[in-house]
């Protein structure tokens, strides 16, 4: 049987990680609207470090969050 867990970030994990460039209320802006794939346990985020990792990867040739590639949600 193969486990395939993925793992997640809260905001303030992927804050530290992108390097604190970006305030925490910018990023709680972008997951309500969508702009980074997340999963809302309650009143947590969590966030998939396989979008920090492409956000990362991302060119920053004026591209924005929105045109970052992320998988649908799954309900």
């Amino acid at each position: 049987m193969s486990t395939n867990q993925q793992t997640f970030l809260t905001v303030r994990e992927f804050v530290a990680a992108l390097g604190g460039g970006v305030h925490q209320n910018t990023v709680y802006a972008a997951l309500r609207r969508k702009e980074i794939p997340s999963v809302r346990i309650g009143k947590k985020w969590l966030i998939p470090e396989d979008a920090l990792t492409q956000m990362l990867a991302w060119p920053r040739n004026g591209a924005d969050a929105s045109s970052i590639p992320h998988q649908p949600e799954k309900s």
